[in-house]
């Protein structure tokens, strides 16, 4: 869910060069009510998305424009979801649909859509060039705010009567989606199981038994962070500020990055929870990205079959008992950790290195992280074990 600020902004930030990145993520759209510039619109912030993201599935979408959303609502996504698929990394865990079935290259839920965008009615810009009027919200950047949260970017935290909970969402939240509501079961996502609070996971309930008011104070603490390898990384070994305001705001607290640690017009604004007047997003920055990679999604932009990063290739992918690093320049360290960063096998090297081979029959079948450094610098990539 993202909301209009009603202040000027007058920020631009805009496509990264995608030159020569093949579209490897497709849609199959169901646009309703559109104009055709906005559908224009809708179709190329999908093409911003795509090309940085893998899946061998379609991501099924339908999308209504221009309906009266409450409050100030400038547009609203709701996924489908789906929980404890065959490789699925964690169990008792809800998994998006469009990330399940990427992870698992099976469509689970072939008769239903993977998720819904709403657009509400606004003075909306439809052009793709970046240049909204100072009295306008820039459509592009909505609609591929939504569709960032429909892949994965969601919570199922929420508030009670003081009480913070999770996997209990409000029935009337889906009482407009094309598919039935899920038994959630008071069991998290898998965005959720990287939120922490001075080190403690929020769904650890020994130490936040759900729901609760110590979890309720939690989600008002303006202490929420995401954790996990590949953001840890690129922030420096710190992880990432979540919203979460001493008013809890539903729809906005937890779904989104910090609105104060990252501003409009700075690097990682996409996913904050207000878009202001004429301010204007057109790039997938890396840390969105960097989320997306530690809950399933892998590195971004790079072949699942095949990595190729300064003539490193890992394979196979999936791997089944032995995972292979083949690499020139030098090898001098590798490691294998769960999703949430926990180091499960790990290996520093001596003398002219260039390859390796990793044991891994005997890990649970899943998604990991692999972390390979060389003497010319060092990357990580989701990989999914059988």
């Amino acid at each position: 869910m993202i909301y209009g600020s009603d202040r000027y902004e007058g920020t631009r930030i805009v496509p990264e060069a995608l030159a020569g990145r093949s579209v490897s993520l497709n849609f199959d759209l169901s646009l309703f009510n559109f104009t055709p510039d906005a559908e224009a619109a809708f179709q190329y912030a999908v093409s911003l998305l795509a090309p940085h993201l893998n899946s061998s599935q379609l991501v099924r979408i339908q999308a209504i424009y221009g309906l009266p959303l409450p409050g100030g609502t400038l547009g609203v996504c709701i996924p489908n979801s789906d929980m404890d698929f065959s490789v699925a990394a964690m169990d008792s865990t809800w998994y998006p649909a469009a990330l399940s079935n990427a992870i698992s290259g099976y469509d689970h839920q072939s008769t239903e859509l993977d998720l819904n965008i709403f657009i509400g009615s606004a003075d909306w810009y439809t052009g793709t060039d970046g240049n909204c009027p100072p009295n306008e919200y820039d459509l592009v950047s909505v609609v591929l705010h939504e569709l960032i949260h429909g892949i994965g970017f969601i919570s199922l935290m929420s508030m009670e009567g003081g009480m913070g909970k999770y996997g209990d969402p409000d029935s009337s939240n889906f009482q407009f989606t094309t598919f039935p509501m899920p038994d959630f079961d008071h069991l998290p996502g898998i965005y959720d199981r990287h939120l922490h609070r001075n080190g403690d996971d929020l769904t650890d309930g020994s130490i936040y038994f759900n729901p609760s008011i110590s979890l309720g104070q939690a989600l008002r603490s303006d202490s929420i962070y995401f954790s996990g390898s590949a953001t840890n990384q690129l922030l420096g070994g710190q992880p990432a500020k979540i919203y979460a305001p001493p008013v809890f705001q539903d729809g906005s607290s937890i779904h989104h990055l910090d609105e104060d640690a990252y501003p409009a017009g700075t690097s990682y604004s996409l996913m904050t929870p207000y878009i202001g007047l004429s301010e204007v997003n057109h790039s997938v920055d890396s840390l969105t990205l960097a989320i997306l990679s530690d809950i399933g999604w892998g590195s971004p932009g790079l072949d699942q079959t095949e990595i190729a990063f300064s003539d490193v290739r890992v394979f196979p992918i999936p791997a089944d008992r032995v995972l292979r690093i083949q690499s020139h320049p030098e090898i001098l360290e590798y490691r294998l950790t769960g999703i949430n960063g926990y180091k499960l096998l790990h290996e520093e090297l001596t003398g002219s290195t260039y390859y390796v081979e990793i044991d891994v029959e005997m890990l649970t079948p899943g998604s990991y992280v692999l972390l390979v450094e060389t003497i010319e610098g060092r990357f990580s990539k989701n990989i999914l074990i059988y």
